[in-house]
């Protein structure tokens, strides 16, 4: 029989239970807003904003390259052209197939077509699609209003003069860093600082409002940095280069042609050379190398030089100064040294040391360092003026990535002996690179200082006004004033008292040079020979015995074909037309 009375007991037992868990329900609602609302409001304001808020780089305009071009102009070398970059948020992407069609279409080979099979990964949020695209393209891909596909404002790095100067610029690589050159050294300085835009977007990446989740901070474009190089010497040095080049057949040939007054490189150059604007066509990555600062070698007999400028200035030797040898060979420690030329003079001059290019002329300037031998006492002034003075083996700091140092063993080393010393005399057991040769001998002509040699000339400003760079002395007083001129008057000689070079120089002139004919080793042997040798040249040009010379010169030749001299006789020739060509060019007045 039916009992309400039960019925009902049970009734409200369920609704009080009822009741019970619908106010559970409310509770734990109640504490999972709160954890929501309160305890985790940061995190989850925070991951709103990574959804709505949208950061976009500023990207620094990268500083231009120019040359001078004569006394007062400058010309362009390398310049930016707006180029865009093609990104996508995989997440906001919504039909791949046509991003992937439009992109192929419209940009063609500068689409990275490996990344379309990352457009279906929605846990990236930025994946670049295509890079260097056109003002052009980018207009019409943004006309498609592809969703979840951005653009991003860049630039690449235009040669208005073609492969000029391309080893001393370098290039700007892909993600836009600069490699080798200038473009590597000064990269930081080149590139600027990029700023950055945040603002609030929707869900296509389209900023919305201005409020407080809304930042600029603006970029802070590169230097445009004006070069001490001069463009037009920098065309006929690459010109005459690549000309003797195909004369003699090196497998390398390098020069450079500083101002000695002021450490200023106005041409620097190598053949075998690149087109920058084509970098990523190379396939022989030497060819990036500038081999007038990167490749340290033995400099050969250019060293002389810097030899007998050692004893001059120590007062050991004076340009009359005589080394007896009847025999065109000395033995030190038990190795035979021999001059190559062998013409009968038994007892040469300082000047016919240089002139003839004597071998046994250089060690006797270490003898008398040493007070009659070679020993450790000449070996100690000899280094002070190599390494201290001259600064060899040690890297300049001028403005090129790849800067080799070179190898020079201090008396105090156990390489360091009286052999070493003796075929250092002359250009041999030490490597240099032809730049730190050429700014020492800079130093024995300009009066004695030694500049850091630079391809900086100054900073072209917003008004088109360019701020200098000062010189920077490295040491004065490298050689005495008095050194310097009788240095000046001994390499002036060496020249003219060559019939051949003498007859290539214009008259009234002050021409000076050294030829250097380095040997090399072996690979077969392990021993020196002259089959393989690097021919060298030397000099200065300028039209005053009584005044600082207007360029120093050094051309190198690698391995010339045609017998052991062909490189420097190739570089002598070389030097005789372009200092003939600065002259003309300069202006220069005859004394």
């Amino acid at each position: 029989m039916f009992n309400l009375s039960s019925y009902l007991q049970n009734v409200k037992g369920r609704t009080v239970w009822l009741g019970r868990l619908v106010a559970l329900a409310f509770l734990i609602f109640a504490l999972r807003l709160f954890d929501v609302q309160v305890l985790q409001h940061d995190r989850y304001v925070a991951l709103a904003k990574q959804s709505q808020i949208t950061k976009n780089t500023i990207f620094a305009k990268r500083g231009d390259i120019l040359a001078r071009d004569g006394a007062n102009g400058t010309a362009p070398l390398v310049l930016n052209e707006t180029v865009y970059t093609v990104f996508a948020d995989p997440h906001e992407v919504k039909d791949t197939g046509k991003v992937k069609e439009v992109l192929q279409r419209v940009a063609g080979g500068e689409v990275l077509n490996d990344a379309f099979g990352y457009l279906s990964d929605t846990s990236r949020r930025y994946l670049v699609l295509a890079r260097q695209v056109t003002r052009t393209q980018a207009e019409l891909i943004q006309k498609e209003d592809l969703a979840g596909i951005g653009l991003q404002k860049g630039s690449k790095r235009v040669y208005p003069e073609g492969a000029l100067a391309s080893q001393l610029l370098g290039y700007v690589n892909a993600d836009g860093e600069g490699q080798y050159g200038v473009e590597g050294a000064l990269d930081a300085r080149l590139g600027g600082t990029n700023g950055v835009l945040q603002s609030v977007a929707d869900v296509r990446r389209i900023p919305l409002t201005i409020g407080d989740d809304n930042t600029e901070v603006a970029a802070k474009n590169g230097d445009t940095l004006v070069l001490s190089v001069d463009r037009n010497i920098q065309f006929q040095l690459e010109t005459s280069l690549q000309a003797h080049f195909d004369k003699v057949h090196p497998t390398n040939a390098s020069a450079v042609v500083m101002d000695p007054s002021t450490g200023q490189i106005v041409a620097m150059a190598n053949y075998p050379t690149y087109d920058a604007s084509k970098y990523s066509t190379v396939t022989d990555y030497s060819l990036f190398q500038n081999r007038v600062i990167s490749n340290a070698y033995e400099a050969g007999s250019v060293m002389k030089t810097l030899t007998v400028a050692s004893g001059l200035d120590a007062g050991v030797i004076t340009p009359t100064s005589t080394s007896p040898n009847p025999t065109g060979c000395m033995t030190i420690d038990g190795s035979t040294i021999c001059n190559v030329i062998r013409n009968g003079i038994t007892s040469p001059t300082t000047q016919q040391t240089l002139l003839y290019s004597f071998n046994t002329g250089a060690v006797s300037v270490v003898r008398s360092l040493g007070g009659g031998a070679i020993n450790k006492t000449g070996r100690d002034k000899l280094y002070d003026y190599f390494a201290n003075r001259f600064r060899l083996a040690t890297t300049t700091g001028v403005e090129q990535s790849g800067e080799a140092e070179g190898v020079m063993y201090s008396p105090d080393n156990e390489q360091g002996n009286n052999v070493r010393y003796a075929n250092m005399s002359f250009g041999q057991g030490m490597t240099t690179t032809m730049l730190q040769v050429a700014a020492a001998f800079s130093a024995t002509v300009n009066g004695g200082t030694y500049y850091k040699p630079t391809l900086v000339y100054g900073t072209k400003n917003s008004d088109g006004t360019i701020q200098k760079q000062a010189s920077t002395v490295v040491a004065a007083s490298v050689v005495s004033s008095k050194t310097s001129a009788e240095m000046r008057e001994l390499v002036y000689h060496t020249r003219h008292d060559n019939s051949v070079s003498r007859a290539a120089d214009p008259v009234g002139y002050y021409i000076g040079g050294k030829t250097g004919t380095a040997q090399t080793i072996d690979p077969k042997t392990g021993q020196y020979t002259s089959d393989l040798t690097i021919g060298s040249y030397l000099g200065f040009v300028g039209g005053s015995a009584n005044a600082t010379p207007n360029y120093v010169i050094m051309i190198r030749m690698d391995y010339a074909q045609g017998g052991t001299f062909a490189g420097s006789i190739e570089a002598n020739t070389m030097f005789g037309e372009l200092a003939r060509w600065l002259i003309n060019y300069d202006g220069i007045a005859p004394n």
